[in-house]
């Protein structure tokens, strides 16, 4: 959660600029387009590890001598989904990193709010 509100912060702070830069007469809408995705991104992300925190993995021993295959499934159905939560931050990840190499290759660089 923490990564994912740093994100948005940068995100926040990147759309303030390049609209600023917008002010000054430049084209914005290909930041802009990035900084759109980058959020939708970054907010199916979140709703993922919202989703996440509130599974169960219960282990449910069928038998005493199934006790390690069930609960290796336990673990498994866990790691896959912590590894899809994972590839969605880090996706949300590479796309803030797209959208600020949009607007700063598009806009003449973005700089500290100039």
């Amino acid at each position: 959660r923490r990564h994912l509100e740093k994100m948005s912060q940068l995100l926040d702070k990147l759309s303030d600029r390049v609209a600023k830069k917008g002010q000054e007469g430049k084209d914005t809408s290909a930041a802009d387009a990035a900084i759109a995705s980058a959020s939708a991104n970054i907010a199916s992300a979140s709703a993922a590890v919202e989703a996440q925190a509130l599974k169960d993995y219960t282990i449910v021993i069928s038998s005493e001598s199934a006790v390690r295959a069930d609960a290796k499934a336990a673990r498994d159905r866990l790691h896959a989904d912590l590894q899809a939560v994972r590839k969605l931050i880090v996706d949300a990840k590479q796309s803030v990193a797209s959208a600020i190499r949009t607007a700063a290759t598009t806009l003449g660089g973005i700089g500290n709010g100039d």
